[in-house]
């Protein structure tokens, strides 16, 4: 499979840009009107970036304990990526998509559901990508609660545990930001 979904890449990084200027609009006035309470800003940053980077590792905390089954294969494809790096070389990223079925106790269940983020499998255009050695049956991750949710990948790549691990960083340093302005003021 090969749809380039720059299009819809670019609409992300637009959203993106959007909340941002919308959060400065919103931001702006209240730096104005009060100035003395502004520095609370920094608190709300800090408390946003922590959310932000524990949501995106909950899912794989929570499922370290997932049993494992085997499950068949039923399509294996691979799809990627473009992100503008700002220069003209423009990497591509490549990610599998793939479609099996499993059964938990006598019920049968299908997914798709590779891991819990495409970017966590990402491999750039030299990398090696594993799942091209993946054979016809593969063991998978379900939740014992809810059976029909799972994942072949339920751990977290180095990479992505920088990511929202640096994120989660960024807000203990706004916190740290926001509790000196607390003790200027």
């Amino acid at each position: 499979m090969n749809d380039d979904p720059t299009p819809h890449t670019f609409i992300r990084v637009a959203k993106g840009l959007g909340v941002a200027l919308g959060l400065l609009a919103v931001a702006a006035p209240v730096v104005f009107a009060f100035p003395a309470q502004a520095h609370h800003l920094a608190l709300v940053l800090a408390l946003g970036l922590v959310g932000w980077g524990a949501r995106g590792l909950y899912p794989y905390f929570r499922a370290r304990r997932w049993p494992q089954t085997v499950a068949t294969l039923e399509r294996l494809e691979e799809t990627w990526v473009t992100i503008p790096t700002g220069g003209s070389y423009v990497p591509r990223y490549f990610y599998p998509l793939a479609e099996y079925r499993y059964t938990v106790g006598d019920t049968p269940y299908a997914s798709t559901r590779v891991s819990f983020e495409r970017e966590n499998l990402w491999r750039g255009e030299t990398e090696p990508r594993d799942w091209q050695r993946w054979g016809t049956t593969i063991p998978i991750y379900y939740d014992p609660a809810q059976p029909g949710s799972a994942v072949i990948c339920r751990t977290l790549s180095k990479r992505r545990r920088a990511h929202h691990v640096s994120v989660i960083a960024a807000g203990f340093v706004c916190l740290a930001l926001w509790l000196g302005l607390l003790h200027i003021n």
